[in-house]
């Protein structure tokens, strides 16, 4: 397996950074790795590892402003979270199909990388797709013991760090890394309202979810405060023209107490809540590919 570190263009020009995952062996998919929002790419080093040794080509990236992506300063950095899904995902699967021509797209999606498959342009190019921990991110869906600190981030210390910063120290208020302003923003007014992003009349990307035909798992922890089952159904609806298979994992699964929202794709968890993931995303390609 090769692993390489570049830079290619989100579909408005702006440079992304990405790593691609050469497999030894071709079992003729390309999995291209959608991030959670704050989450660098570099978490998912160890799944997309997993993947390639199963025969799969895998790129991760970042978003703008996020990890390698990031500018020096955040302040003024004009980015909005529909940027992600309108310019940064399917410019980003445009190299992969480039570097892999002919192979079947898979995707799998992380939080809010389960949102950039539905809402991106050309989403029906993706033949197979398995979200984890992706939901609707309306505030009162999330565990009621976890209300009362999201609604205080979303309103009283993101607005401050907002108005006095220009972003958002996600690092110092737990929320991952930082966040331009205008991402920031957007993903509040979204929390805060009851459909999340399905009823806000600015976003035409929310056609492309009907686009999407493809097989869809979604996975969601039975310990994960922020995508509850209520949260991972009021998201999964917005698939219209597919079929939705459901997998809830535990932490007794793995022998931990916890996995939580962030943790799945620990490389602690390779032999234990990876499998089922992995199998059902490659095991059919996997077995063709070895014929």
């Amino acid at each position: 397996m090769k692993e390489a570190h570049i830079e290619v263009p989100a579909r408005d020009g702006f440079p992304l950074s990405v790593t691609f995952f050469e497999p030894s062996q071709d079992c003729g998919v390309v999995v291209v790795m959608h991030s959670a929002t704050a989450v660098p790419r570099k978490i998912y080093t160890p799944f997309a590892r997993a993947m390639a040794q199963r025969g799969a080509a895998v790129v991760t990236y970042d978003y703008r402003g996020i990890g390698e992506s990031r500018p020096k300063s955040l302040k003024g950095f004009p980015a909005r979270m529909r940027d992600w899904a309108r310019f940064d995902a399917p410019g980003v699967v445009d190299a992969a199909l480039e570097n892999w021509p002919g192979r079947k797209l898979y995707g799998v999606g992380h939080s809010y990388g389960g949102h950039a498959m539905g809402l991106m342009p050309d989403n029906q190019r993706q033949e197979r797709i398995a979200m984890v921990a992706a939901q609707s991110g309306y505030w009162r869906l999330i565990a009621k013991r976890d209300q009362p600190r999201v609604w205080t981030l979303l309103n009283i210390l993101g607005p401050a760090s907002v108005n006095l910063l220009g972003y958002v120290p996600g690092e110092h208020l737990g929320l991952g890394q930082d966040l331009p302003r205008g991402v920031f923003e957007e993903w509040r007014r979204w929390c805060m309202t009851p459909d999340y992003f399905f009823s806000d009349p600015t976003l035409d990307l929310l056609a492309n979810f009907q686009n999407v035909t493809a097989p869809v798992l979604a996975v969601g922890m039975s310990d994960d405060d922020w995508a509850t089952p209520r949260a991972i159904d009021a998201f999964v609806r917005g698939f219209t023209a597919t079929k939705i298979e459901r997998l809830t994992l535990t932490p007794e699964q793995a022998g931990v107490r916890k996995v939580g929202h962030l943790d799945f794709f620990r490389a602690q968890f390779a032999t234990t809540l990876w499998p089922t993931v992995i199998d059902w995303l490659l095991g059919r390609a996997a077995t063709a590919g070895s014929l």
